[in-house]
């Protein structure tokens, strides 16, 4: 998967990636989510918690099988009747979606966090040395910053499942 920006992505314009993504995760083939360089800005710029709330919001939004296009109009009907057949309806297919690219940014933003967290800290000295009061601090941070990752994770289950097709 690969995401051009986090404002409409084509990703999510087409119904093909879309239907591909699904497949994969049902399949339980692994993927990778490839994020635009923007990404990592975004997730360390201003309030963590203001800017996670603008991307559950985008991501809810943004994937929307039914809104998704196709280079024939046949391939879309196909593969809607395929979803409805199939698939467990719209709604589950968007949630699916919605998850697997939601899970791959917070990997992205999780990892980005914790490096912060480690640089700043001071924990590791220049010698490769662990500070053993610094690095238990560091583990502190790294504890409350999970835990408001929980958080922003909860509203995004929750915008997840309140998104009804258009």
């Amino acid at each position: 998967i690969v995401l051009d920006s986090w404002v409409q992505p084509a990703y999510c314009d087409r119904v093909w990636t879309l239907c591909e993504t699904f497949q994969a995760v049902k399949r339980s083939v692994p993927t990778k989510v490839a994020f635009p360089d923007v990404a990592e800005a975004v997730a360390l710029v201003g309030s963590q918690e203001q800017t996670l709330d603008m991307i559950v919001e985008d991501i809810c939004e943004g994937i929307n099988v039914e809104n998704a296009q196709a280079h024939y109009e046949q391939d879309k009907v196909n593969i809607l009747d395929l979803i409805k057949e199939h698939g467990g309806g719209f709604d589950n297919f968007n949630r699916i979606v919605r998850t697997k690219v939601w899970d791959a940014f917070m990997d992205l933003v999780r990892d980005v966090q914790r490096a912060r967290v480690i640089e700043g800290s001071g924990a590791l000295e220049a010698s490769g040395q662990l500070d053993r009061k610094c690095f238990w601090k560091t583990i502190a941070w790294a504890s409350a910053m999970d835990a408001d990752m929980y958080r922003v994770f909860q509203r995004f289950r929750r915008c997840a499942r309140s998104q009804r097709p258009s």
